[in-house]
């Protein structure tokens, strides 16, 4: 079991992106119409808010709702934005480089929610170059299982893709992501990098599954209604992890109660990664003196 906190990124790091962000940034002294979009940065990703009244000066869009409208982050910034649900696109090529801080080591990479044929990572050192260059294709063959699925299947694209062989021993590296479906609109949910600590080794016996927010019922004139809505995935893992790192532990999981986490169960089943929150943590000292059994409960970002 591992967990990947997402590095911070603002836009000292978003070096360049192919997604154009027209929107331009709210100023105190500047008055807007009705319908004026201007961004403001709050935890380092750029939100868009639209002016609802007219004569519109020095109201600060986040703390004032009944003069701003929140309208999500911009295009550029719809995958940094910490959700699944708003997406970046761009035609043919979607392309980010990333600075990494100097004191910042990168092992994973984790795209999410994605639409495109195959996907570009380059690393660059500035000392070494290109430390790293590998390009994924996107097709999956997890359903195909025999000769006649392999020909009749409909294919289908990966959802995700989960890289956790960054080379790490370069902090403050250049990482440059390209989602490539030349004639197509290539999309990211959520991109997520960050270097991984090892929690234990997962036990074989993990529970996966989703929580549906989708409606079904009886419409008042007696058809059956189905209204089809978000759902989350949802896991439950058993860690074995040494005695010695119980406190250590107990003192890390809390730091990240409330953030999204990018947590790995076994890196050879991609179903085993979640990006979410933990619901339930459990530490029980039943094992030999030396070991000690972590339950965890994981849910999913909608």
């Amino acid at each position: 079991m591992r967990m990947v906190r997402p590095a911070y990124i603002d836009d000292s790091v978003l070096v360049s992106s192919t997604v154009a962000d027209t929107v331009e940034a709210w100023s105190s002294e500047d008055t807007y119409a009705v319908d004026a979009v201007r961004y403001r940065v709050i935890g380092g990703v750029r939100f868009q808010f639209r002016s609802l009244q007219a004569d519109n000066t020095d109201k600060t869009p986040e703390s004032e709702p009944t003069w701003w409208k929140p309208e999500g982050p911009t295009p550029a910034w719809a995958m940094f934005d910490g959700g699944l649900q708003t997406k970046s696109s761009a035609p043919d090529l979607l392309g980010v480089g990333l600075q990494m801080p100097a004191d910042q080591r990168a092992d994973t990479l984790a795209l999410l929610s994605i639409n495109a044929a195959s996907v570009q990572v380059v690393v660059t050192d500035d000392v070494d170059g290109v430390v790293y260059d590998r390009t994924f294709g996107l097709i999956s063959d997890s359903g195909i299982t025999d000769i006649y699925a392999y020909f009749f299947e409909p294919i289908v694209r990966l959802p995700d893709l989960i890289l956790t062989d960054l080379p790490a021993g370069y902090a403050g590296s250049l990482v440059e992501v390209s989602l490539i479906d030349e004639g197509g609109q290539p999309s990211c949910g959520a991109l997520v990098i960050g270097h991984a600590r090892k929690l234990g080794d997962t036990r074989w016996n993990p529970s996966l599954g989703i929580r549906d927010f989708s409606t079904k019922g009886d419409a008042p004139w007696g058809e059956f209604v189905i209204v089809e809505k978000a759902y989350r995935r949802r896991a439950s893992f058993s860690v074995i992890v040494p005695m010695g790192f119980v406190d250590e532990l107990m003192d890390l999981l809390p730091q990240y109660r409330a953030k999204p986490v990018l947590w790995i169960g076994d890196s050879e089943f991609r179903s085993t990664a979640i990006f979410g929150y933990f619901k339930d943590f459990n530490v029980e000292l039943s094992l030999p003196p030396s070991l000690a059994l972590c339950s965890l409960d994981l849910e999913s970002l909608v």
